[in-house]
């Protein structure tokens, strides 16, 4: 019996929350001191999907409205336009005529490790495609070549271990990525969610600006930038042992203890209205609270035993609530028939 190929392919990988840690993932200081992050996928999703025939490369992005037709794999050149499709491509070329787009339930700027999340997705539906096999881990190492080696964007891999693995993990950065994934049961699921508050600040974030501003200033060797590095590195060790053993006080300080450390890495990571939001959680007794990613605006993360007060005074302040849940699986792919 003759096997026929599937002509259509969806992938889906999640976003995360980034407890402690962030920045430390980034080469320039991961493969010198050696990073740490930990963090735990969430349910709000980057989808690729990619479609078998037709006429020419169609890609297209339903978050940016912007589709391009190209009409050969030498016209995927990097000009502004969709570039992260494009260099999925080039790190995983399809031959033939296909249909790739991708979508998002995520605002853009979040925070939430959004770009990594579809990188995965990307990787994964591509890989489908070419009938690949790949463990979690390659996908997100495909992932992070195609914005990080391909287009040159500076940042670290967790937001794309996160989104190939899915649930609650420490990471350990270096020469190679250490996985240590972090049980979460049920129970412990259902109290870390009833704790935490995330909340969409409504300011842009220029994440490629600050980190460009970091690493200028590690490589100057910028004593205050360097320690609040190292500092974070231990804050992530904190926050997993702290989840770990389901302590949500104890998360909570490490995360503050985070966000004081990240503070010191450029200016512009708090801004007056994160500053302003971030009072009024620990005015009310939140256990801990920080920008998510760069910094700089996109969404903040609160651990708190007050969610409902919390979240009716945020919203009070024009702040967005976002509901998340722990995504227990990371990125999935299916063959579909053509639509």
């Amino acid at each position: 019996m003759t096997r026929v190929r599937p002509e259509r392919f969806v992938a889906r990988a999640p976003v995360r929350l980034d407890f402690a840690g962030g920045y430390t993932d980034v080469p320039a200081f991961a493969e010198r001191e050696g990073g740490a992050v930990t963090n735990v996928a969430v349910t709000r999703f980057a989808e690729a999907e990619l479609t078998l025939g037709g006429a020419g490369i169609r890609l297209a992005s339903e978050d940016l409205r912007d589709e391009l037709v190209l009409k050969r794999p030498s016209d995927l050149v990097y000009d502004g336009r969709l570039d992260l499709l494009k260099a999925a491509l080039n790190v995983q070329p399809v031959t033939g005529p296909i249909r790739l787009v991708t979508r998002t339930d995520v605002g853009p700027g979040s925070g939430l490790g959004t770009s990594g999340a579809l990188d995965v997705a990307l990787a994964a539906v591509l890989s489908a495609a070419r009938e690949e096999q790949h463990e979690p881990a390659e996908l997100a190492e495909l992932g992070y070549q195609a914005e990080a080696q391909e287009l040159g964007v500076l940042g670290g891999k967790q937001d794309q271990y996160a989104a190939a693995l899915g649930g609650a993990h420490a990471f350990r950065f270096g020469a190679a990525v250490e996985v240590e994934p972090i049980p979460l049961a049920d129970a412990a699921c259902e109290t870390l969610e009833r704790h935490l508050v995330v909340a969409e600040v409504g300011e842009s974030r220029l994440s490629g600006a600050v980190h460009q501003r970091v690493w200028e200033a590690y490589e100057r060797g910028d004593p205050r930038v360097t320690a609040a590095l190292r500092a974070l590195r231990v804050c992530a060790e904190e926050a997993r042992r702290a989840l770990a053993g389901g302590d949500l006080r104890a998360l909570g300080a490490a995360v503050h203890e985070n966000w004081t450390h990240e503070k010191e890495l450029a200016a512009e990571i708090e801004t007056p209205r994160l500053a302003e939001l971030i009072a009024v959680g620990v005015n009310l007794g939140a256990w801990g609270a920080k920008a998510l990613g760069a910094g700089g605006g996109g969404c903040l993360l609160f651990i708190t035993p007050r969610v409902e007060e919390l979240a009716e005074a945020l919203a009070g302040q024009g702040a967005r609530l976002v509901d998340l849940r722990v995504a227990r699986n990371g990125v999935q792919v299916s063959a579909l028939p053509s639509a």
